[in-house]
């Protein structure tokens, strides 16, 4: 019994290893243009994983400039339906993203109080892709995405009209905005 579950092991490993083609190491860098109703603003990417034939599945992190400074961190997803040397894809990038607001954003004062305190929310791109590659499976990208992100905040303030001789009152108001954007990127896959 042994023999025959050692026999079907190795069959399967050496199957694996005989595959013409294997997971392999992949990089995307990109930077772009996000536009929507808040105007237009700078993004920067890089994620990494593994691709196979028509599949990447890999991890990214970037920067995202939109209305409020973020760091998307998120799970990438790409599907080739048609194998070209101009090789379109659709895409799909989705997690999270961490605030990382410049103290103007926060509202902070001259003494270092912020009056927002923002929280780590949803975010997601997907589109389409073109993909120009040479021999080495290497190529130049160009995507066209829908991406949405969401900024959650609160921030305290205070109410001073009250009737006298009563002292002021503070109430902490929470804020949710969602931005929806068109998303331009250029980059390098490696």
């Amino acid at each position: 019994m042994r023999f025959l579950l050692l026999l079907v092991l190795s069959l399967s490993v050496l199957s694996l290893f005989a595959q013409k083609k294997r997971w392999q190491y992949s990089a995307i860098h990109q930077l772009g243009v996000l536009s929507g109703s808040s105007g237009e603003a700078f993004q920067i990417q890089s994620i990494h994983g593994i691709k196979k034939k028509n599949y990447f599945i890999g991890a990214g992190l970037g920067i995202d400039y939109y209305h409020t400074r973020t760091v998307p961190v998120f799970a990438a997803f790409r599907m080739h339906p048609i194998q070209q040397q101009a090789m379109p894809w659709l895409y799909l990038d989705l997690g999270v993203s961490a605030p990382w607001a410049t103290d103007q954003q926060k509202g902070s004062n001259m003494w270092g109080v912020t009056n927002k305190n923002y929280r780590t929310t949803l975010f997601w791109d997907a589109g389409i892709a073109f993909r120009l590659t040479n021999k080495k499976d290497k190529g130049l990208l160009l995507q066209f995405g829908y991406s949405a992100k969401e900024m959650r905040y609160a921030y305290d303030a205070w109410n001073w009209i009250r009737p006298w001789p009563s002292t002021p009152e503070q109430t902490t108001t929470n804020v949710r905005e969602q931005f929806k954007r068109l998303s331009i990127k250029l980059g390098w896959q490696l």
